[in-house]
């Protein structure tokens, strides 16, 4: 199924709930259209878009997908910068072990007497 096109996305204040009343928006949805299609009443998403409440990961993930979406866009920038931050220290560890790993098996292998 092909999607329109949708508008381009202004400048907000950049909060998981005005990203997702935005996205929202620009789909055309209604408030309360939504939040009866995800199970939850319509408002506590008021609270979630007003900031007043924070959604669990469940509810984040319910929403995009009955906006069809994904989830980063209704992520704000500051959580989207921290997870790639997290992954870049993680693959940097995952790096720095995959040597002491290859290290110790040179070791082992030369006790194994299979050294190459």
């Amino acid at each position: 199924m092909e999607h329109p096109k949708l508008p381009e996305k202004p400048v907000v204040e950049d909060t998981i709930g005005k990203r997702i009343q935005l996205e929202r928006q620009r789909r055309n949805v209604k408030q309360a259209i939504l939040a009866k299609h995800i199970g939850m009443d319509s408002s506590k998403l008021s609270d979630i878009e007003n900031s007043k409440y924070s959604p669990s990961w469940n509810d984040i993930v319910n929403i995009a997908t009955s906006l069809n979406c994904e989830i980063f866009e209704i992520l704000p920038d500051v959580v989207i910068r921290q997870y790639l931050k997290q992954v870049k220290k993680n693959k940097d560890s995952i790096s720095s072990n995959r040597v002491e790993i290859d290290k110790l098996w040179e070791v082992v292998n030369k006790m194994r007497g299979n050294a190459p």
